[in-house]
């Protein structure tokens, strides 16, 4: 359903890894609920309108309601873990040189602030992992699929590695959530963040996190500060203090329910699609294989990885991006260290790809 993406300035939008557009009859229904509260709606129906996006969350992620705490962000999600890890001086935390500021800016933090030791382990490579593992090791957390290359991570070995030294690990999943089939069960791992607004099409402002049923146990894991949404007792005169059985107990407080129903309205509409990863796999591919063909352009990221592709051209990337969108009407844009990134997605056309590869190709003659 192409035509529900058309843009008014005709623009091939290939930039979904950073914020997906909204259907069009998503957005329209979002806009009729708001209309629709404002002329008398009850609140309440609004927030189970809302509340209802959990279990969706789940089933995308192969989960159970239960294990998914709804973010503001993938951001949100992997603080909301750290924070309650509560790591300090002599701990030690295992991640990837190919992180996202949404990772790599709160490690820093841990290591300048807290005096934790983080050890960066080239492309998350299983050996390197198994090389940084220690006794003081309390964390290892990387992304499911690096945000500038593309490549996917071998996270699943990894996960197998970290089970068997009993260390939790903490996947960012911001360009695999919706891109990827998902299935954290059979992944194995203990914590998954990942938004609701890049390939799931949803609004800014949403997210979640799963927290595998193991850390919710009596005893498990707890917020590092409990917000009211996520108590089931409280009470300052005795100092007693309940947490939610399930993931719930790390959401804080308000949550932007007409976002997060708009989000439940395009996890409807993306699994109405088909097979949407597919799709995603087979225009990637596509990209990929015709940006090789061109003289002067290198490809980077390794085939069959992701829904992003990566690419360098002999010019400044920062300067290439704004060409494309100039002459050739491609949104597209620039990674570290110099290099293009394009993201398809299943809304996305050959015609689109083609625009890119023609593009690309005039930028590498020049």
């Amino acid at each position: 359903m192409t035509g529900d993406f058309e843009r008014s300035d005709g623009m091939a939008y290939l930039q979904t890894g950073s914020v997906g557009p909204i259907p069009r009859p998503v957005l329209e229904a979002h806009y009729r609920r708001i209309l629709r509260f404002n002329a008398g709606g009850s609140p309440d129906e609004l927030v189970a309108e809302a509340m209802a996006v959990r279990g969706k969350l789940a089933r995308l992620v192969g989960a159970g309601p239960d294990e998914i705490t709804l973010t503001s962000s993938t951001s949100d999600g992997l603080i909301q873990v750290l924070a309650a890890l509560n790591l300090g001086p002599g701990d030690e935390v295992v991640t990837s040189d190919v992180e996202h500021a949404a990772l790599e800016a709160p490690l820093v933090h841990l290591a300048t602030r807290r005096g934790v030791l983080v050890h960066a382990v080239p492309g998350l490579s299983p050996a390197g992992v198994a090389g940084a593992l220690n006794a003081r090791t309390r964390l290892i957390a990387a992304s499911h699929v690096a945000y500038a290359g593309g490549a996917r991570l071998p996270v699943a070995e990894v996960a197998r590695l970290a089970a068997a030294h009993g260390v939790p690990f903490l996947v960012d999943g911001a360009q695999a959530a919706g891109a990827l089939p998902l299935d954290l069960k059979e992944l194995g791992c203990d914590f998954y963040a990942f938004p609701g607004y890049k390939w799931l099409l949803g609004p800014a402002g949403t997210g979640a996190l799963y927290v595998a049923r193991r850390h919710l146990e009596p005893g498990g894991l707890e917020p590092w500060l409990g917000g009211f949404a996520g108590l089931t007792r409280r009470d300052l005169r005795t100092g007693q203090c309940q947490f939610a059985a399930g993931a719930e107990r790390f959401e804080r407080g308000t949550m932007p329910f007409h976002d997060f129903a708009c989000l439940a309205g395009a996890l409807d509409y993306v699994r109405d699609q088909g097979d949407v990863s597919a799709r995603i796999a087979e225009l990637a591919s596509y990209l990929a294989t015709e940006l090789a063909r061109v003289p002067g352009v290198r490809v980077l990221t390794p085939p069959g990885s992701s829904g992003l592709v990566s690419f360098a051209l002999p010019v400044d990337a920062v300067a290439a991006v704004e060409e494309l969108r100039r002459l050739d009407g491609v949104i597209v844009r620039s990674v570290p260290p110099s290099a293009l990134r394009a993201s398809t997605h299943f809304f996305n056309t050959r015609e689109e790809v083609d625009r890119l590869v023609r593009g690309a190709a005039r930028l590498a003659r020049t």
